[in-house]
């Protein structure tokens, strides 16, 4: 906490700036663990070195590298950390405490941003679709002058439109909007396992992530049988 005595810990803890951080009405959340998780990431993403150093244009560069990781799905968090690291970006997964309903977080640590996410869920979908989300923040919103300094919970409410749009690259950045529309209409919301495998051999994306945004989009086919949950689990 970067502090000497407990009056100034207090007030670290009670003025720490949690605006962007959205709370689930689904699980109980408990501020101080939520604020000990966040200072830990900031502690550990200062203490990682990284010699590449950041720049915005490799934006594409990097999405493409992400995504041929995730369709192999294999070591997917070892690979992330080693594209992003070359790219000037420190990435690294941080296990949470309990009622610290946090999926990740993004901000600037000196002249590199930093994405930390932690190990709520061990599906695929979910781990790339974070990711790509805290990386929308990396790229829209923490080169702005006025989120120079802020930190990025994966997701908030108050702040509904940057989440909005982190929510939305994130979304085209796994699969390209056109190809989706396409498989939509084709599909007109007969989305087997089959149409799915299909879909995922022709655009190159893990059948996982677009089962997941099927699920997203359609609640309803999150209790269907299906045999890609297996090839959605992600080890730490």
């Amino acid at each position: 906490y970067n502090v000497d005595t407990p009056a100034a810990l207090k007030q670290v803890v009670d003025s720490y700036p949690l605006d962007y951080f959205r709370k689930s009405s689904a699980f109980q959340e408990k501020k101080i663990n939520i604020i000990g998780w966040s200072v830990l990431a900031k502690y550990r993403a200062k203490e990682k070195e990284l010699k590449k150093k950041f720049k915005k244009e490799n934006e594409d560069l990097i999405c493409k590298e992400l995504n041929r990781c995730f369709y192999k799905g294999t070591k997917v968090e070892q690979k992330s950390e080693e594209i992003l690291s070359q790219y000037g970006i420190k990435f690294f997964t941080l296990d949470r405490p309990s009622k610290t309903p946090v999926d990740g977080m993004s901000f600037n640590c000196g002249e590199h941003p930093a994405i930390v996410l932690t190990k709520r869920y061990k599906r695929l979908d979910n781990f790339a679709f974070t990711l790509m989300h805290e990386l929308g923040h990396v790229f829209l919103h923490l080169q702005d002058e006025q989120y120079n300094d802020t930190y990025f919970f994966t997701n908030n409410s108050k702040n509904s439109i940057v989440e909005m749009q982190a929510d939305q690259y994130a979304s085209n950045k796994l699969i390209d909007s056109e190809k989706w529309d396409e498989f939509y209409l084709r599909n007109q919301m007969h989305f087997s396992d089959d149409v799915i495998r299909k879909f995922s051999k022709e655009i190159k994306v893990h059948p996982g992530i677009i089962r997941g945004r099927v699920c997203f989009e359609h609640p309803e086919y999150y209790k269907k049988r299906t045999t890609i949950t297996k090839e959605n689990k992600i080890e730490f």
